[in-house]
């Protein structure tokens, strides 16, 4: 653990950042740009396409992770009882 005090302004700050991320990649980068610049004719030799298709799934399965590890985190933050 952290030897640092709880600074729930910072922590609330990287929550805030996380949701700020996926609401970026949401609104900047439309599917359909991208399923528009698949098709158009000639886009790609056919090593290009193995490497697109590498990569995209390995960004699906980094956002299925981080949207697992934050579900596990916000179910884990809600198990903490508040000590009154």
């Amino acid at each position: 653990m952290s030897s640092k005090t709880h600074d729930i302004g910072a922590l609330a700050k990287r929550i805030e950042a996380f949701h700020a991320v996926i609401e970026r990649v949401h609104e900047e980068h439309k599917a359909e740009t991208l399923i528009q610049i698949i098709h158009q004719p000639g886009y790609t030799t056919p090593a290009e396409w193995a490497m697109l298709a590498h990569a995209l799934e390995s960004a699906i399965n980094q956002a299925e992770a981080a949207a697992k590890s934050y579900a596990a985190l916000v179910g884990d933050a809600q198990m903490v009882a508040v000590k009154a």
